[in-house]
């Protein structure tokens, strides 16, 4: 489930064996955007969210799937009724989003996953064309990265919680 960021009642809802629906109206009735499953294996790890300020879109992962870097990253532009592919990312475990960086208008995304074949904390200030790496294992921990979210006041502040050893934060200098 995933609240539209810009319009007042509108939710996105994944279920894996029918699809994505859409409900404009704060969940009185659901619409069927996009039938059936959005990447291959979209029944483990899956992670949907709106984009803050932006209208209908929305990123959606289906995260780690044991072993390399595998399981596409999708960007929506129409409210989850088409999807393409973030060239060159893969099995992103967790995503979020931040202040969007100086003279841009979209919010900064934060990943931990794999771009260009190599694991990684990464930023993207265009609207995931070009990411920059950021960081590994935060603080040196193996323990898995369960959540990623940017600070919505501070550019290039990031959040990282992991699944059993508490959290980190970074931030550029």
């Amino acid at each position: 489930l995933a609240a539209d960021k810009a319009t007042v009642g509108t939710f996105y809802l994944y279920n894996t064996a029918l699809g994505l629906y859409r409900t404009t109206d704060g969940g009185s009735t659901w619409q069927l955007i996009h039938g059936g499953e959005i990447v291959a294996w979209s029944s483990f790890n899956i992670k949907l969210k709106a984009v803050p300020g932006k209208a209908g879109e929305l990123y959606y992962s289906n995260g780690d799937q044991s072993g390399g870097p595998t399981g596409d990253f999708v960007h929506s532009t129409d409210g989850g009724a088409t999807w393409t592919v973030v060239p060159n990312v893969l099995e992103v475990h967790a995503f979020g989003f931040g202040k969007a960086a100086p003279g841009k208008s979209n919010p900064t995304i934060f990943i931990d996953g794999w771009v260009g074949n190599v694991y990684g904390i990464y930023r993207s200030d265009d609207n995931s064309v070009t990411w920059t790496k950021i960081g590994d294992y935060p603080l040196g921990s193996l323990d898995a990265v369960t959540t990623v979210e940017g600070d919505k006041d501070v550019y290039g502040k990031v959040y990282v919680g992991f699944g059993g050893s508490g959290a980190v934060y970074g931030q550029l200098q």
